[in-house]
């Protein structure tokens, strides 16, 4: 019971620690505003009738009214100095939290720019890759485009810096990736299903000189393992799969898909336990 009071305590707390971690610096110029108010009203109520006093008591005949009042005045001296130099702190504050936001804002925009710039570059080495439909063409250029394409989009996104525009340009990468997966399944333009084996990286022609069968290139090697490694899945990236648990899943056996994949579920697991029974009864008879 108090676990769970003292969880919900820390849900309630979580806006408040995101406010105050947002505007830390705003925070910290009212309390700073209101200790100097603190210290200008006790020095008005308390300091300064006890320094008249102090200094009346030492010769009370030539303590005369503008006299004290003049003294009073210079008494405040230190307390304006005290101001003035919260005043420059303010000041200072102000200016650096103004530049602060406007260094956060220039780097949103910027950032949109990349992520967007991110998409288009996706976009373009699709495109010169995958002309028509069709499978990729045995052709170096095709192929060293689309692999700079494919660079430059990675040169581009790691110089995104703020968090929600890595996740968008994470978002295209995943969506682009996939695309260049199934474009290697593509037929050719004559509709022939895809084939890499033969001739469509290299050929053949015979040296007479040296009476050998030499193997040429068709393309930039380099270019092609750029474009095949971008197809695939990249094992340091988290796999948001991983991490997820049963309970975010939700009305996920709803409709004629849900109820199949239920029914599929089910007829799994029935089929699980009767290999295990199976193993067990083997293990059984070898022993």
């Amino acid at each position: 019971m108090q676990s769970g009071e003292i969880q919900n305590s820390d849900e309630c707390l979580k806006p408040v620690k995101s406010f105050l971690r947002m505007h830390s610096v705003l925070v910290g110029g009212v309390v700073l505003g209101f200790f100097v108010l603190c210290i200008w009203f006790l020095w008005a109520i308390y300091g300064a009738p006890y320094a008249v006093g102090v200094m009346c008591s030492v010769s009370e005949g030539e303590c005369h009214f503008l006299a004290k009042l003049g003294q009073v005045g210079d008494l405040f001296g230190g307390v304006n100095a005290l101001f003035a130099a919260l005043a420059f702190v303010a000041i200072a504050i102000s200016t650096f939290q103004a530049f602060r936001t406007y260094r956060q804002d220039r780097q949103l925009e910027q950032d949109g720019i990349l992520a967007a710039q991110v998409k288009s570059t996706y976009e373009w080495a699709y495109k010169a890759f995958s002309q028509n439909g069709c499978r990729p063409k045995a052709e170096g250029a095709v192929w060293s485009t689309t692999a700079r394409h494919l660079l430059r989009a990675k040169a581009i996104e790691s110089m995104i810096e703020t968090r929600m525009f890595r996740l968008i340009a994470a978002e295209h990468k995943e969506y682009w990736r996939s695309q260049f997966a199934m474009a290697f399944r593509l037929p050719d333009e004559d509709g022939n299903d895809s084939n890499y084996r033969g001739d469509y990286f290299g050929f053949c022609e015979f040296d007479h000189d040296l009476g050998v069968l030499v193997r040429y290139s068709r393309m930039e090697n380099d270019a092609v393992k750029v474009v095949i490694s971008f197809s695939q899945w990249d094992d340091s990236v988290v796999d948001p799969l991983i991490s997820l648990e049963e309970e975010d899943i939700v009305n996920w056996d709803q409709g004629m898909v849900g109820v199949a994949l239920k029914k599929h579920l089910r007829a799994l697991k029935d089929s699980q336990e009767s290999v295990s029974k199976a193993l067990g009864a083997v293990k059984d008879a070898a022993n």
